[in-house]
């Protein structure tokens, strides 16, 4: 059996030292993400909307209790995550199991059967949320497994917790992002093996899914499939990609042979960043830091 420090690796660690204080945590909003091999952290001081500290941690995949042991280990060995007088807190879930909902057919009470109609339900063991994507006029309906959500609020038991989903900040960050244009463009995000696929025109979101990628031509496969779906042009219009993977990956080569004008998304410029943050790639994420949209 593997000891608590072998249950993760910390791959990353940015702090900006020259403003960081630990006296001010009260003023900073802290923003997690949880999937089921990975978590992230991001420490943002909404004042300045800049960008105080990244950490990413790295697990074997695992589940339910499992999953939980891992998040408390990274909880207990940590200086500030444990701390409960935050500004704001906000987690996000990484899972399919979500659906879009238009706002005029949205009632809150009808969360379970918005979620029925593309996943199996586990009501003893998962709690359902959502997310009002003010921009969308749609809701996420997603939902979240019940240990998680326990511990979360136990942890920060003087804070209210804001829960949300992946799909959401990600759908937030692009309609903010600058890179849009009159015609239709296509914004992805691969993370943990599963393709984002958001297209949008003049600011306007008019397609969103998720697609699991388990070999690089699926994840051309599929993003074919949803140009030839919104009758976008392979030739001339906009894709960009966001996620953990580097210029030289097999993805990003195979896609480039099909797609004439794809390249790598931008750090949000709604959030400051000190010249520390330079080695983080300006692709990787996107989607933990424009939690700070998510209000």
């Amino acid at each position: 059996m593997k000891t608590a420090e072998e249950q993760f690796q910390r791959v990353k660690r940015v702090k900006d030292n020259t403003r960081f204080d630990v006296d001010s945590l009260h003023h900073y909003n802290l923003y997690m993400q949880i999937g089921n091999s990975d978590f992230q952290l991001c420490v943002v001081a909404p004042r300045e909307n800049s960008c105080l500290l990244i950490e990413d941690f790295k697990y074997d995949p695992c589940y339910g209790n499992d999953h939980l042991y891992v998040i408390d280990r990274i909880f207990d060995g940590h200086h500030l995550l444990k701390a409960g007088f935050w500004n704001h807190v906000r987690l996000s879930v990484k899972n399919r199991r979500f659906n879009l909902i238009p706002t005029s057919l949205f009632l809150k009470d009808h969360l379970e059967d918005y979620l029925s109609t593309n996943s199996p339900l586990y009501p003893g063991e998962e709690a359902y949320h959502y997310y009002k994507q003010g921009q969308v006029k749609a809701a996420n309906v997603f939902a979240v497994d019940n240990y998680l959500l326990h511990f979360i609020k136990e942890t920060y038991h003087n804070r209210q917790i804001q829960i949300l989903h992946q799909g959401s900040s990600f759908i937030e960050g692009v309609l903010k992002s600058n890179d849009h244009s009159h015609e239709k463009s296509m914004y992805l995000l691969f993370d943990e093996s599963i393709l984002h696929i958001a297209v949008c025109r003049d600011h306007q979101l008019q397609f969103y899914n998720q697609f699991p990628i388990r070999h690089p031509k699926e994840f051309v496969r599929y993003t074919m499939m949803v140009i030839r779906k919104m009758g976008m042009d392979q030739e001339r219009d906009k894709v960009l990609i966001w996620g953990d993977f580097q210029a030289d990956s097999d993805i990003f080569k195979e896609l480039y042979t099909f797609i004439r004008h794809v390249s790598f998304g931008s750090k949000p410029a709604y959030l400051g960043y000190n010249f520390m943050f330079d080695e983080v790639a300006d692709h990787q994420y996107f989607d933990l830091l424009s939690l700070h949209l998510c209000d």
